[in-house]
């Protein structure tokens, strides 16, 4: 059997886990899968091994059959194998105490831990610690709400670190006096400060620096993280 090679999946504007904003996907299931559906119309397209059968004549009529398929049988495999380890590394968050931290796996943290900083870099002037996320932050005197769709460069606001994390973790983002909120699939609210803490599995002084009023601190938190990652 040739070996199997996964296309990588584009990467949108923004590292996008809004199908697994929640953390009970990782990127290796989740590409996995779409690759297993991309692969389909090849099968259908192509003869031999990866393609579709001969016709046969049943009692009905004929009825098409499509051949075994080695690459799309890996694919279906590995996708499996990936799940199951989301499954189990659930389980462990909730039977080790670790819940609600640890959902994404460690290679989505640092992953997501790297575009964060990278992002912040490459788009200097809009991340601000006093900016849309942080609990001061006021209707009017700041945009009090940013769609997961929109871009935070074209609208003319500034956003914390943790904000910046949710926000390219595939959430919403909507602010109030006091109040700082991620908004993810279904409409599911949770503070932008526990959400950020989730996503990258921070415990409690490294979600302090990340929350810092200085700017450089939160930094210095990502660049840490991301280093820590490869």
């Amino acid at each position: 059997m040739s070996d199997i090679i996964l296309v990588p999946i584009p990467v949108p504007r923004v590292f996008d886990l809004a199908r697994r904003a929640t953390g009970f996907l990782s990127s290796a299931a989740t590409d996995t899968g779409a690759a297993l559906v991309a692969h389909a119309p090849k099968c259908e397209a192509s003869g031999g091994g990866c393609g579709p059968g001969r016709a046969v004549l049943t009692d009905d009529g004929y009825q098409g059959t499509y051949a075994y398929c080695p690459a799309a049988a890996e694919l279906d495999r590995k996708a499996l194998e990936y799940l199951a380890e989301d499954g189990r590394r659930e389980q462990r968050t909730c039977t080790e105490g670790t819940w609600p931290q640890g959902l994404l796996s460690e290679a989505d943290q640092g992953l997501l831990a790297r575009q964060v900083l990278d992002w912040i870099e490459n788009h200097p002037g809009i991340h601000d610690q006093q900016g849309m996320g942080s609990l001061g932050a006021r209707p009017g005197s700041r945009l009090a709400h940013l769609s997961k769709e929109q871009d935070p460069t074209t609208v003319g606001v500034t956003l914390t670190a943790a904000a910046i994390i949710c926000h390219l973790a595939g959430y919403a983002l909507h602010t109030v006096p006091g109040h700082a909120y991620a908004i993810g699939p279904y409409r599911i609210t949770h503070p932008i400060r526990g959400t950020a803490q989730r996503l990258l599995a921070l415990d409690d002084a490294q979600t302090r620096r990340l929350c810092d009023p200085d700017d450089e601190q939160a930094l210095n938190l990502l660049r840490e993280l991301a280093a820590a990652s490869g």
